[in-house]
């Protein structure tokens, strides 16, 4: 058989040259990301939480400069979606997302639905909510679900891939079929203080840059083995959009909380027998202590974790989980949110001498 103009074999066939040329190309094609995204894909969900708010209503006289004070607001109730993403972490059916997905301000999703990358849409029982890591499970029968591999979080490298997945595009579609932005994991440990009037916390974050939109929000994040390492949950933006830099909740907390919330129905909290004041002047003066950053422990229960640790009355506390200490407050929002069972290093200051010790957080 001979060849045409353009090279190609009579028959159709491409030559030998380019046939490997392709099967090279095809084999570049599929990357870690393409396999990392095939295994974990399947197990994301679109959630959709339906509200029941109620609203004020304004009659035309409202604004009537006369009159307006003399006319009282309507109330009334609709029904209102809020959408995000969600990922299926077992076999029985538990979903993780987040509490903001499932509850706005004092109102809690009156319905919710999971819709699968296969097209299932799925009613979902709330099974907990925990609201100061604004992590929440859900709960939905079905056969033969996809379920996510979870991975580390003592393993996460700052520079490696990662992949966020889920539906940055809510109700705008009917595509069950999940988004994926690829970025790097672009720091570790992340720390925000609780903003005031909230009761959510956020320690140790994940902080990428592969893009996170509203819609992400309870997705997962996954690294280049298709292993979910966070769940995706907010981002830092002056536009509102996304401009990479977006944050994660590790899935070791992950674990632990929706552990919790599977077994009890809600966080346990800790308790920690520790009593501590801010070092004022006259404190300082009266105890003679030259370094007024820390707290000083003013009362220990006994047989509390506090008793337990080693801890002392006059103990000056000058860091907690590394973090240098120079109030009250600093104490207070390094241990808010603890877990039961969690373990919170302190540095203490006693008789000028510096004292590592270990608090484990016991059950209130």
């Amino acid at each position: 058989m001979g060849e045409d103009a353009y090279g190609r074999v009579e028959s159709g066939r491409l030559p030998a040259g380019l046939i490997e040329a392709n099967e090279s190309i095809s084999t570049s094609r599929r990357t870690s990301i393409v396999t990392a995204v095939e295994r974990a894909g399947p197990a994301v969900v679109s959630i959709v939480a339906i509200f029941q708010m109620q609203r004020r209503g304004f009659s035309p006289m409202s604004d009537d400069p006369f009159f307006g004070h003399f006319v009282v607001p309507r109330l009334y109730t609709r029904e209102e979606p809020n959408t995000g993403s969600g990922v299926i972490i077992d076999d029985a059916g538990y979903i993780v997302t987040n509490a903001h997905v499932v509850q706005l301000g004092d109102y809690t999703a009156r319905r919710i639905q999971a819709v699968l990358t296969d097209g299932r849409s799925l009613s979902c029982t709330l099974v907990g909510v925990d609201v100061m890591t604004d992590l929440a499970v859900l709960h939905v029968e079905g056969e033969d679900l996809p379920v996510a591999a979870l991975g580390r979080s003592d393993d996460i490298m700052t520079g490696e891939w990662a992949i966020t997945i889920g539906n940055p595009l809510g109700l705008a579609i009917e595509d069950a079929q999940p988004a994926v932005a690829v970025g790097v994991v672009s720091a570790l440990g992340r720390n925000f203080r609780r903003q005031q009037g909230s009761r959510t916390v956020y320690r140790d974050m994940i902080q990428t840059d592969a893009t996170i939109n509203p819609g992400n929000s309870g997705g997962p994040l996954v690294n280049a083995f298709g292993e979910v390492i966070g769940i995706n949950t907010f981002i830092l933006s002056e536009s509102g959009g996304s401009e990479g830099v977006g944050f994660a909740i590790p899935i070791e907390r992950v674990r632990r909380v929706a552990d919790e919330l599977i077994q009890y129905g809600g966080p346990r909290r800790g308790w920690t027998g520790l009593s501590v004041i801010d070092i004022t002047e006259y404190v300082a003066q009266e105890l003679d202590i030259v370094n007024r950053l820390g707290v000083l422990v003013n009362e220990i229960d006994p047989n509390s974790p506090a008793d337990l640790a080693g801890i002392m009355v006059m103990d000056v506390i000058r860091k907690i989980n590394g973090e240098v200490i120079t109030s009250y407050p600093d104490a207070r929002e390094a241990l808010y949110g603890s877990l039961v069972g969690d373990s919170i290093e302190l540095e203490v200051e006693r008789e000028g001498r510096l004292i590592p010790l270990v608090l484990h957080i016991a059950e209130l």
